[in-house]
Protein backbone atom coordinates (compact mmCIF):
# COMPACT_ATOMS: atom_id res chain seq x y z
CA UNK A 1 0.00 0.00 0.00
CA UNK A 2 1.15 3.32 -0.91
CA UNK A 3 -0.10 6.02 0.94
CA UNK A 4 -3.61 5.77 1.60
CA UNK A 5 -5.16 5.37 -1.81
CA UNK A 6 -2.74 2.74 -4.33
CA UNK A 7 -2.29 -0.65 -3.52
CA UNK A 8 0.17 -2.21 -5.99
CA UNK A 9 0.45 -5.62 -6.72
CA UNK A 10 4.40 -6.68 -8.61
CA UNK A 11 4.11 -9.37 -11.28
CA UNK A 12 6.43 -11.29 -13.12
CA UNK A 13 8.89 -8.32 -12.84
CA UNK A 14 7.82 -6.68 -15.74
CA UNK A 15 3.97 -5.52 -14.73
CA UNK A 16 2.95 -3.86 -11.99
CA UNK A 17 -0.89 -3.82 -10.98
CA UNK A 18 -1.87 -0.49 -9.37
CA UNK A 19 -5.57 -1.00 -7.34
CA UNK A 20 -6.93 2.74 -6.62
CA UNK A 21 -9.87 2.91 -4.14
CA UNK A 22 -12.62 3.52 -6.44
CA UNK A 23 -11.71 -0.13 -7.49
CA UNK A 24 -10.20 1.43 -10.50
CA UNK A 25 -7.02 -1.06 -11.68
CA UNK A 26 -4.43 -0.21 -14.05
CA UNK A 27 -1.31 -2.10 -15.38
CA UNK A 28 1.85 -0.42 -15.43
CA UNK A 29 4.83 -1.91 -17.07
CA UNK A 30 7.92 -1.83 -14.80
CA UNK A 31 9.40 1.87 -13.67
CA UNK A 32 5.79 3.49 -15.77
CA UNK A 33 4.90 4.35 -12.58
CA UNK A 34 7.87 6.77 -11.59
CA UNK A 35 8.28 7.82 -15.32
CA UNK A 36 4.58 9.10 -14.46
CA UNK A 37 5.54 10.82 -11.53
CA UNK A 38 8.76 12.55 -13.23
CA UNK A 39 6.48 14.22 -16.14
CA UNK A 40 6.18 17.58 -16.17
CA UNK A 41 2.32 17.39 -16.38
CA UNK A 42 2.78 15.69 -12.54
CA UNK A 43 5.20 18.76 -11.75
CA UNK A 44 2.88 21.42 -13.26
CA UNK A 45 -0.53 19.68 -11.42
CA UNK A 46 1.38 18.89 -8.11
CA UNK A 47 3.14 22.62 -7.67
CA UNK A 48 1.62 24.56 -9.66
CA UNK A 49 -2.05 23.56 -10.20
CA UNK A 50 -2.26 23.13 -6.24
CA UNK A 51 -0.96 26.58 -5.78
CA UNK A 52 -3.15 28.10 -7.97
CA UNK A 53 -6.03 25.82 -6.65
CA UNK A 54 -5.27 26.83 -2.85
CA UNK A 55 -5.63 30.68 -3.70
CA UNK A 56 -9.30 30.12 -5.94
CA UNK A 57 -10.21 28.57 -2.79
CA UNK A 58 -13.99 29.95 -2.38
CA UNK A 59 -13.51 30.27 1.58
CA UNK A 60 -9.74 30.63 1.53
CA UNK A 61 -10.40 33.63 4.26
CA UNK A 62 -12.77 31.66 6.70
CA UNK A 63 -11.35 30.95 10.27
CA UNK A 64 -9.41 27.94 10.83
CA UNK A 65 -11.69 24.93 12.06
CA UNK A 66 -12.43 21.02 11.12
CA UNK A 67 -15.47 21.64 9.30
CA UNK A 68 -13.07 24.76 6.87
CA UNK A 69 -10.28 22.05 6.66
CA UNK A 70 -12.69 19.22 5.80
CA UNK A 71 -14.18 21.27 3.04
CA UNK A 72 -10.89 22.57 1.83
CA UNK A 73 -9.73 19.40 1.16
CA UNK A 74 -12.84 18.18 -0.45
CA UNK A 75 -12.52 20.54 -3.19
CA UNK A 76 -8.92 20.51 -3.18
CA UNK A 77 -9.31 16.77 -4.40
CA UNK A 78 -11.87 17.39 -6.70
CA UNK A 79 -9.93 20.31 -8.45
CA UNK A 80 -5.93 19.01 -8.12
CA UNK A 81 -6.59 15.69 -10.03
CA UNK A 82 -6.00 14.22 -13.54
CA UNK A 83 -6.99 11.38 -15.80
CA UNK A 84 -4.01 11.19 -17.58
CA UNK A 85 -2.26 11.28 -14.22
CA UNK A 86 -3.89 8.82 -11.88
CA UNK A 87 -1.11 7.42 -9.85
CA UNK A 88 -0.09 11.35 -9.03
CA UNK A 89 -3.51 12.37 -8.26
CA UNK A 90 -3.86 9.06 -5.61
CA UNK A 91 -0.26 9.72 -4.39
CA UNK A 92 -0.88 13.77 -3.92
CA UNK A 93 -4.24 13.01 -1.94
CA UNK A 94 -2.38 10.52 0.52
CA UNK A 95 0.50 12.96 0.61
CA UNK A 96 -1.14 15.82 1.29
CA UNK A 97 -3.69 14.16 3.80
CA UNK A 98 -0.65 13.14 5.81
CA UNK A 99 1.11 16.45 5.58
CA UNK A 100 -2.25 17.96 6.92
CA UNK A 101 -1.89 15.81 9.77
CA UNK A 102 1.51 16.60 10.65
CA UNK A 103 0.71 20.27 10.38
CA UNK A 104 -1.97 19.99 12.75
CA UNK A 105 -0.33 18.03 15.32
CA UNK A 106 2.09 21.08 15.73
CA UNK A 107 0.00 23.34 17.41
CA UNK A 108 3.08 26.56 17.02
CA UNK A 109 1.99 25.77 13.11
CA UNK A 110 -1.74 26.03 13.36
CA UNK A 111 -1.57 28.81 15.47
CA UNK A 112 0.30 31.06 13.10
CA UNK A 113 -2.59 30.64 10.69
CA UNK A 114 -4.89 32.91 10.33
CA UNK A 115 -7.56 31.49 8.34
CA UNK A 116 -7.93 27.89 6.11
CA UNK A 117 -6.03 29.37 3.64
CA UNK A 118 -3.01 30.36 5.47
CA UNK A 119 -3.29 27.00 6.93
CA UNK A 120 -3.23 25.12 3.37
CA UNK A 121 -0.61 27.25 2.39
CA UNK A 122 1.82 25.48 4.75
CA UNK A 123 0.84 22.44 4.07
CA UNK A 124 1.62 22.91 0.62
CA UNK A 125 5.18 24.53 1.32
CA UNK A 126 5.45 21.28 3.68
CA UNK A 127 4.13 19.48 0.35
CA UNK A 128 6.20 20.78 -2.35
CA UNK A 129 9.36 20.67 -0.10
CA UNK A 130 8.95 16.48 0.04
CA UNK A 131 7.43 16.16 -4.03
CA UNK A 132 11.12 18.56 -4.61
CA UNK A 133 13.23 16.00 -2.58
CA UNK A 134 11.30 13.15 -4.85
CA UNK A 135 12.10 14.59 -8.45
CA UNK A 136 15.65 15.30 -7.18
CA UNK A 137 15.89 11.61 -6.47
CA UNK A 138 14.52 10.79 -9.59
CA UNK A 139 16.52 13.15 -11.52
CA UNK A 140 19.84 11.90 -9.84
CA UNK A 141 18.89 8.63 -11.07
CA UNK A 142 18.10 9.47 -14.33
CA UNK A 143 22.06 10.96 -14.14
CA UNK A 144 23.52 7.65 -12.85
CA UNK A 145 21.71 5.82 -15.26
CA UNK A 146 22.92 8.02 -18.20
CA UNK A 147 26.23 7.94 -17.19
CA UNK A 148 26.51 11.44 -16.21
CA UNK A 149 28.95 12.31 -13.71
CA UNK A 150 28.03 13.66 -10.47
CA UNK A 151 29.26 13.39 -7.37
CA UNK A 152 25.69 14.40 -5.90
CA UNK A 153 23.66 12.51 -7.90
CA UNK A 154 25.91 9.39 -6.99
CA UNK A 155 25.44 10.15 -3.35
CA UNK A 156 21.70 10.81 -3.61
CA UNK A 157 21.64 7.40 -5.66
CA UNK A 158 23.68 5.37 -2.70
CA UNK A 159 21.32 6.88 -0.56
CA UNK A 160 17.96 5.60 -2.12
CA UNK A 161 19.48 2.39 -2.85
CA UNK A 162 20.27 2.02 1.52
CA UNK A 163 16.57 3.30 1.83
CA UNK A 164 15.41 0.38 -0.90
CA UNK A 165 17.41 -2.59 0.33
CA UNK A 166 16.10 -1.45 4.00
CA UNK A 167 12.19 -1.16 2.87
CA UNK A 168 12.50 -3.85 0.79
CA UNK A 169 10.89 -6.72 3.05
CA UNK A 170 8.63 -4.45 4.36
CA UNK A 171 7.23 -3.19 0.85
CA UNK A 172 7.67 -7.37 0.11
CA UNK A 173 4.94 -7.97 2.73
CA UNK A 174 2.11 -6.34 0.39
CA UNK A 175 3.56 -7.56 -2.60
CA UNK A 176 1.65 -10.18 -4.89
CA UNK A 177 4.25 -12.02 -6.87
CA UNK A 178 2.68 -13.64 -10.03
CA UNK A 179 4.15 -16.13 -12.16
Amino acid sequence: MIGHGIDVHYENNHINTVLFPDRRNICYHAGNMLLEMAKEETRYLLIEKLKNMIHSFPDYATSLNVESVTNALRWLYGTVECEDLPVATEIFRSCYSEIIKMILEDERAVIECNCVGDFLMKCYQKFSECMGNFWFGVDSLANVNSNIEDPLSEEMVALIKKDADRMYPVLGKNAVIGE
